[in-house]
């Protein structure tokens, strides 16, 4: 895990709700390169749990099945997780750190939107 601040040159890319037996929101956050994971109330509220690291640059991610693809723009990749990985994220221990998840990477020139083929 790393330490990482936000800056203010950070931004959003996207966010996703996951209904998979609890409601979960992700958000890709750009700069920090990050996705961001908040658990939703059933009233809606969002509390942040953690985050980990996505690659340089997540510019739109999508979920797929059981998977979650990353389109690591300036990283010129696609990453893809196992969504279990990522609803399964620990609350983070300690204010900054990026957890880690294990992923598959595939090379492609500046991928700016992910989706099913």
């Amino acid at each position: 895990m790393a330490a990482r601040s936000a800056d203010a040159r950070d931004s959003s890319g996207i966010l996703h709700v996951e209904h998979a037996g609890r409601e979960v929101l992700l958000v890709g956050v750009r700069g920090a390169d990050v996705i961001a994971v908040h658990d939703l109330s059933p009233e809606g509220e969002a509390r942040y749990r953690g985050s980990f690291d996505a690659g340089y640059w997540p510019r739109h991610f999508a979920v797929i099945g059981d998977r979650l693809h990353v389109g690591c723009e300036r990283g010129h990749e696609v990453r893809t997780y196992a969504l279990a990985d990522v609803l399964a994220l620990a609350p983070e221990p300690e204010v900054g750190l990026v957890q880690e998840l294990a992923y598959a990477s595939a090379p492609l020139p500046s991928p700016a939107f992910v989706m099913p083929a």
